[in-house]
């Protein structure tokens, strides 16, 4: 069994790791903004693990904003 982690994993370990490093605390206070930052969070990493590559997710990203 390989114990190294995905890059998956990795992408949504950095956001609970800024969670537990005191972002929680602001998110907790402003609950639309919660909202909108766990939304973000999951659009960008499907977008990231669903392109082909960086360019392709970079061009996506520009054309959805």
């Amino acid at each position: 069994m390989e114990d190294e982690l995905s890059p998956e994993d990795k992408y949504f370990f950095l956001f609970l790791m800024l969670e537990k490093l005191g972002l929680k605390k602001l998110l907790d206070k402003l609950p639309v903004v919660s909202n909108l930052y766990t939304l973000l969070v999951v659009l960008f990493g499907w977008v990231l693990f669903r392109a082909e590559n960086l360019p392709a997710a970079l061009r996506y990203f520009g054309r959805m904003f």
